[in-house]
């Protein structure tokens, strides 16, 4: 567990690399972009055919363009949408 800003923590180099990144931030705030920007501008986080997986409200929900990451799937259940996005490029990746 780390106790720090979560944003700032994004913005930190990695050494280990994630197969999964879950961003659930506070809703209505339109924190989910800023989470996705700063993992989009960090690839060090992901492995290469790694997801982030963003949680929000629908009414949140806005298409994106990021230079990195790309959006593949998109899922309501109920009052949340997750989103997931993984690297461009990667093979295993479908639309």
């Amino acid at each position: 567990v780390q106790q720090v800003d979560a944003l700032e923590y994004l913005g930190r180099s990695k050494k280990d690399k994630f197969e999964y990144i879950y961003i659930a931030p506070p809703q209505y705030n339109g924190m989910w972009i800023t989470a996705l920007e700063r993992v989009d501008n960090n690839l060090e986080w992901m492995s290469n055919d790694g997801w982030v997986i963003a949680q929000m409200d629908p009414s949140e929900f806005t298409e994106y363009d990021f230079k990195n990451l790309f959006l593949f799937d998109k899922r309501q259940y109920g009052n949340t949408v997750l989103a997931f996005y993984c690297m461009l490029g990667d093979e295993n990746c479908r639309s």
